[in-house]
């Protein structure tokens, strides 16, 4: 089943900027790489989420090219090339339902992980700033 070329455009689009979403909100949280978080366990968590956020959306998108071009290949071709193309488009097809999962769980790990990881603050975090001491003032003591 072929798509029509509109639509076939349109989702590679839609694909493509929910590849560059993912890497802006997934960039995002990579600046908090080496920041506090309460255990070893979430901290390698919150590194692999943002992995998973990063590329899941290129592996997404690059998996619709690669069916997309196999099809095309198969149904130009014949033999044994034609069966490799298929199985290689039948593969692209399977990633995509696990990466997708991934993705998704990534993305509520990190909403939820903002939360949870202020029960326990560094001792620093709950001091005052007194902003009057950065105003610069002329005499006095």
């Amino acid at each position: 089943m072929s798509i029509p070329g509109n639509l076939e455009l349109q989702t590679s689009r839609t694909l493509a900027v929910f590849a560059l979403l993912g890497l802006l909100y997934g960039g995002i949280h990579a600046t908090a790489w080496n920041s506090y978080l309460p255990t070893a366990v979430e901290r390698e968590l919150f590194r692999l989420s943002t992995l998973s956020v990063v590329c899941g959306g290129f592996v997404i998108w690059a998996s619709y090219h690669v069916e997309k071009f196999m099809s095309n290949f198969s149904d130009r071709h014949e033999g044994l090339l034609t069966e490799v193309a298929d199985f290689l488009a039948w593969l692209a097809i399977i990633i995509v339902g696990p990466v997708m999962f991934l993705f998704c769980v990534s993305r509520v790990f990190l909403v939820v992980e903002a939360f949870i990881s202020v029960r326990r603050l560094p001792a620093g975090s709950y001091s005052t700033v007194s902003w009057v001491d950065f105003l610069p003032h002329i005499g006095g003591n």
